[in-house]
């Protein structure tokens, strides 16, 4: 992932590898990257783990080589739409010249909540706050205050914590007292229990519309031949019929200087046929014409699309 935001946390970890000038070796960086792939694959996979090798973009930053934003259709739930994008990762898997396929949703993992008794809690006199900061301070930890030392700038907190053998098990967290409004000790297991659930799937945005990413680099072969490829895939899947995919990514065309850069995309909107056309800039008015400067019809960008 090319985003440092994205890839912030203590499960990633980065290497950054600086090649000597190209004048001093015999292979380009890009025919480099091709050769050691399949070792650094075979390593991550032989680990449980998920590797990405890419080169520093130089152009302006994308997620990826290739992107892919599955929408639903209006009302569609987020479940609907991230079963379209697993099979959209599939098709980008199984196409030769197409590597390090990846996305925006989370692997499920447990998750443990406490479902409180409101009946017993309230016989106790125990609130609900009073519960979450209980459970709170034992397994993440309070700083009830702060030091003062001379030769720190800032106040240094002070935090209580339970060691991790003593807050790692959930009968250990049912020993846990908590003290009611008559001054009585009740154990943590009288006023609840524990259930194992799955945690929500993040919710991406863009323009206001859920969305979900799908996103891979190319090996081998340009950017535009994998996205038209791929758009024939979507096209004929029964599965993703409604759908609608629209790609974009790095390196997807070349424009004329002075000009912006053009949009590349595909739309599945149902069946129809692939077909090239010529989409003037924005710059240009809708009877093709300049509306600032001359432009003669070479800067126009062509753009696929899928036609109804």
């Amino acid at each position: 992932m090319r985003h440092y935001y994205l890839r912030q946390g203590p499960r990633f970890a980065e290497v950054r590898v600086n090649l000597v000038d190209k004048k001093r070796r015999e292979y380009q960086s890009h025919a480099l990257t091709l050769r050691i792939r399949s070792d650094l694959q075979a390593v991550a996979l032989r680990h449980g783990a998920n590797i990405k090798i890419v080169e520093v973009p130089p152009g302006p930053p994308v997620i990826a080589t290739i992107v892919a934003e599955i929408h639903g259709s209006l009302g569609e739930p987020y479940e609907q739409i991230t079963e379209s994008a697993k099979i959209v990762r599939h098709l980008m898997e199984g196409t030769p010249g197409i590597v390090d396929v990846d996305d925006t949703l989370v692997a499920p993992q447990q998750k443990i909540t406490f479902k409180i008794d409101r009946a017993k809690a309230a016989l106790n006199g125990i609130s609900g706050q009073q519960i979450a900061e209980a459970l709170q301070g034992t397994v993440l930890g309070a700083s009830p205050s702060s030091l003062r030392v001379d030769n720190e700038v800032h106040p240094v907190n002070i935090q209580l914590r339970l060691p991790r053998e003593g807050r790692a098990l959930q009968a250990d967290l049912k020993q846990v007292m908590i003290s009611g409004s008559n001054g009585e000790r009740v154990f943590l297991a009288e006023l609840g229990t524990f259930a194992d659930e799955t945690i929500d799937q993040p919710i991406y945005h863009k323009n206001l519309n859920p969305v979900v990413y799908v996103f891979g680099e190319t090996a081998g072969i340009p950017p535009p031949d994998a996205v038209l490829t791929l758009a024939g895939k979507v096209e004929h899947s029964p599965e993703l019929k409604g759908v609608n995919v629209i790609w974009s990514g790095e390196r997807m065309g070349h424009h004329a200087p002075g000009f912006p850069r053009p949009r590349h995309s595909v739309r599945n909107s149902g069946p129809g046929d692939l077909r090239p056309a010529a989409v003037p800039d924005p710059e240009l008015s809708p009877s093709g014409h300049p509306t600032h400067r001359p432009a003669p019809l070479g800067n126009r960008h062509p753009a696929w699309f899928l036609a109804p």
